[in-house]
């Protein structure tokens, strides 16, 4: 079953000494739970689908050629929810709501 959840932290991981050291997000909700892990990979790499783990948590996988645009929303934006859709239909993704045109945040 389809469902959302809003975004209220994140942590912003570069790890040190490997091979392929790309950037992995951890979001975590309004009661502080961790609920997402935000992978990247190479544009040569295939992204697999997002899921969702025994524990809950949901794995979602994105170019590294979008990190400058989901810093960008993570830190500037608000509400922002991650909608997850249930494995098989590639519509699992992170996003703000409507908003008005022209409306600048506070």
């Amino acid at each position: 079953m389809a469902q959302s959840i809003e975004i209220k932290k994140y942590l912003y991981y570069l790890f040190s000494s490997r091979e392929d050291a790309t950037p992995t997000l951890f979001l975590y909700d309004s009661t502080g739970a961790h609920i997402a892990y935000v992978y990247f990979r190479s544009d040569s790499q295939p992204l697999p689908e997002a899921r969702q783990y025994s524990n809950g948590r949901y794995a979602l996988y994105y170019r590294r050629s979008v990190l400058p645009e989901l810093i960008d929303m993570l830190r500037h934006e608000k509400p922002i929810y991650l909608h997850w859709v249930p494995e098989g239909t590639n519509n699992t993704r992170i996003s703000t709501t409507a908003e008005l045109v022209g409306e600048e945040e506070n």
